[in-house]
């Protein structure tokens, strides 16, 4: 992959993992009120599913981001999405909720093409496999 690639790469990994970055900041930053909303949604065990949103969030886009085991953050992020997606953006009575959902279904999109084709050379990742002498994505 030449520098040019690498680098949007690079800046898409950002740009992906920016939104679980900052929302899981904000979560941390507001705990009671999620915890609150995830109970109005009908959610169980809201305490345990608040720490593994947090370490799903924060931890996958730190792992994106520095491009280290990218392609198992990117899937676990994914996964993670899919329940969330349709537990809070399911309304298509509400307009907002459905430009929420086609805005996780893009991200979603991003995700698994890290899954596919990984961090790139600019990453943690890269690195390893450069240090071993593979050229394997």
């Amino acid at each position: 992959m030449q520098a040019p690639q690498s680098t949007a790469v690079l800046v898409a990994r950002i740009m992906i993992a920016a939104i679980f970055l900052w929302a899981g900041i904000g979560k941390v930053m507001d705990a009671a009120g999620t915890r609150e909303h995830m109970a109005g949604a009908g959610l169980p065990a809201v305490s345990v599913l608040y720490v593994l949103t947090v370490l799903v969030e924060v931890g996958g886009a730190a792992l994106i981001i520095l491009g280290w085991q990218a392609r198992i953050a990117a899937g676990v992020v994914f996964l993670f999405m899919i329940p969330v997606t349709l537990t809070f953006h399911w309304d298509w009575g509400n307009r907002m909720q459905e430009v929420q959902f086609f805005k996780n279904m893009a991200t979603m999109g991003g995700l698994l093409m890290i899954v596919a084709f990984g961090a790139g050379r600019f990453s943690l990742d890269g690195r390893s496999r450069a240090a071993r002498g593979s050229t394997r994505p």
